[in-house]
């Protein structure tokens, strides 16, 4: 985490009101992250590829859309070359959605947005697909925390590109400079720090179930 300094990390709860507060989704607001790998071998043990992503590296590309995962596997195992990588990537998501009854809410961080609730603008920059990323948080009844959502398919560029807070704070009129991000993954932690904003470990503050 070279890329990111110490010095761009905040403690949690937060000690100063910022300008606005942008939460990443699955691992930060909501405990998802052994669903979605459920729903990553759901999709490749279909197609025959059941050993080609081991956990440790799901949780590297925790925060990047499901499409530049698939690319960077492409690239390690040529059999899956041959697939439409969109098809699988909507796959990927399709399986997801069918387990999101289940998702549960990290209950500090949710805390934490209520207690800003009303005061500051507050957002959801994730890297998954809006639509899905929306059912998390209304399931979990708490989408009503957030002014804007921002999903994969807003943006051109994913994390670890700035691209995406940045355009979490341009919808919420706020200077990057006076946003914190709420994250728990290394290209969230890069994206937001190169998007000038603070960042908040949630790993370091709670304790997610591990897929």
């Amino acid at each position: 985490m070279s890329q990111v300094p110490e010095s761009a990390f905040l403690t949690f709860p937060l000690v100063e009101t910022p300008g606005a507060i942008l939460f990443d989704c699955d691992g930060t607001l909501v405990d998802t992250m052994p669903l979605h790998y459920k729903a990553w071998h759901m999709m490749l043990d279909k197609h025959g590829f059941e050993d080609i992503f081991p956990v440790e590296e799901f949780y590297a590309f925790a925060g990047t859309p499901a499409r530049e995962v698939l690319e960077h596997l492409a690239e390690n195992h040529s059999g899956l070359g041959a697939f439409d990588l969109n098809l699988l990537t909507d796959e990927k998501e399709m399986a997801y959605h069918a387990l999101v009854p289940s998702v549960t809410e990290l209950p500090e961080i949710v805390a934490e947005a209520r207690r800003f609730y009303g005061k500051i603008p507050m957002g959801v920059v994730s890297g998954g697909l809006g639509m899905v990323v929306r059912e998390s948080l209304r399931v979990t009844g708490i989408i009503d925390l957030f002014d804007v959502v921002i999903g994969s398919e807003d943006v051109t560029h994913g994390k670890p590109h700035p691209e995406p807070f940045l355009l979490g704070a341009e919808l919420l009129g706020v200077a990057p400079e006076r946003c914190v991000v709420f994250e728990d993954g290394v290209n969230g932690f890069i994206s937001a720090h190169a998007a000038g904003m603070k960042v908040v470990d949630v790993t370091r503050w709670i304790t997610q179930t591990q897929a």
